[in-house]
């Protein structure tokens, strides 16, 4: 089995379209990789809101459309950080023990320049020069991203536009992930399967362009806009694979799940804060919520808003608009920092779940079972401790699918995919 080459991508699909099929199809070509496993968030992706459909129903769009395995993020990080999604990311690739590459999309994707400055934050973070910058930049109320390319340029790194895309940000912490997995493994004594990286330059519109302006790789943000407007299915076909434009068509028409976005969470987060107002509770106790932002929220706690609303409310000109998301739903999800960090300590990723997977992959899956230093789950009712966060986190999923009248499955009821 040691001749079955592999290739990973740490991903969302929310949902799929033509450039996530780009880049699984550039993973084979560029590899030589017979396979491709796609590493996938669950029902809450990392902008801080729920997925517009389920993983189940991605996870079958990306099957269709040329992975032949996926398995689940760990939930607690697929809705953190770019550096804890990156880490948690890396850390269920290198347990799997099956991928010989990690590839990803990036605007620029120069891996030697990346590289050379993930080693250096990966080195210099804590020294007084780099910190000195940063923490001068953030002092002039500049987000954390913008403050970090002020500090890198201060010091001589040339990278004005190289690391502000959202790709671009997510590449450097897979690098630096991959680096520290190297150097020493992760807590909890995990030691995996080093990948090598590889970079694909991404096509199209840009991550978070709200209207389709490339005829063919336009942005998920821009296909999810289309959706939630109501546009039919057939209007997304130029973005689309067809395949995964089949599983659209079904959520659309036949599964009666309706299509989620962040403001789906506005009546959960605002009796959420009712309670904890009530309750005297400190917010920052919450996973992405600074004694600031707890204070700001606060404010508002019983002003009933809708959830876009509130983060506009307590934005700061510091603060990025998906840090604000990830607070605010890591509130109304109940993500606590205790909670987030036993789980950084035990390695980020405790286990490995199947989603879906192509019946052809069958010696991949044989491989994952006998290398993985991990549980591998296929079936969520054997293992309901282990799996204890996620269910929570997912039957509040559910329970907004649901529109009146209208039964919604429970994470018992679904079963993986398998095509």
């Amino acid at each position: 089995m040691d001749d079955i080459k592999t290739a990973a991508v740490i991903c969302e699909f929310n949902p799929f379209h033509n450039g996530h099929k780009y880049i699984m199809d550039r993973a084979r070509s560029l590899t030589g990789a017979r396979y491709v496993v796609a590493f996938m968030s669950g029902n809450y992706v990392q902008r801080g809101e729920p997925a517009i459909i389920n993983k189940f129903a991605r996870a079958r769009a990306a099957l269709s459309s040329g992975a032949d395995l996926v398995i689940e993020l760990p939930p607690l990080f697929s809705c953190a950080s770019a550096a804890d999604f990156a880490m948690a990311g890396v850390a269920a690739v290198c347990c799997s023990a099956v991928a010989d590459y990690l590839v990803f999309g990036a605007e620029n994707s120069n891996l030697e320049e990346l590289m050379k400055i993930s080693e250096f934050l990966s080195r210099e973070e804590n020294e007084s020069s780099y910190s000195e910058s940063l923490r001068a930049a953030l002092s002039k109320g500049m987000s954390f991203p913008k403050a970090r390319e002020a500090a890198l340029d201060k010091l001589g790194f040339k990278v004005s536009g190289l690391i502000s895309g959202s790709n671009n940000i997510l590449a450097l912490e897979y690098l630096r992930a991959l680096r520290q997995f190297e150097k020493g493994g992760l807590c909890g004594g995990l030691r995996g399967r080093l990948p090598e990286p590889v970079a694909v330059t991404r096509l199209g519109d840009a991550y978070s362009e709200p209207d389709p302006v490339h005829s063919e790789y336009t942005s998920a943000t821009a296909v999810r806009g289309m959706l939630l407007k109501g546009c039919a299915p057939d209007s997304l076909s130029p973005y689309v694979p067809t395949e995964a434009l089949e599983v659209l068509r079904y959520q659309l028409a036949e599964s009666r799940e309706r299509l989620l976005c962040a403001d789906h969470m506005s009546n959960i987060l605002n009796f959420k804060l009712i309670e904890l107002s009530d309750s005297g509770a400190d917010l920052s106790e919450f996973a992405e919520v600074s004694p600031a932002l707890s204070s700001r929220i606060m404010r508002t706690a019983l002003s009933p808003m809708t959830f876009t609303d509130r983060i506009t409310a307590v934005k700061t000109k510091d603060v990025t608009y998906s840090r604000v998301q990830r607070a605010l739903l890591h509130i109304a999800l109940g993500i606590k920092k205790s909670e987030c960090e036993l789980a950084k300590s035990r390695g980020y990723a405790e286990y490995l779940r199947i989603l879906g997977f192509r019946r052809s992959a069958a010696p991949l899956l044989k491989k994952l079972k006998a290398s993985s230093e991990l549980p591998v789950i296929s079936k969520a009712a054997d293992h309901r401790e282990l799996l204890r966060t996620a269910l929570r986190l997912d039957n509040i999923y559910y329970s907004l699918l649901a529109s009146e009248g209208t039964r919604i499955k429970n994470e018992f009821e679904r079963e993986i995919v398998i095509i």
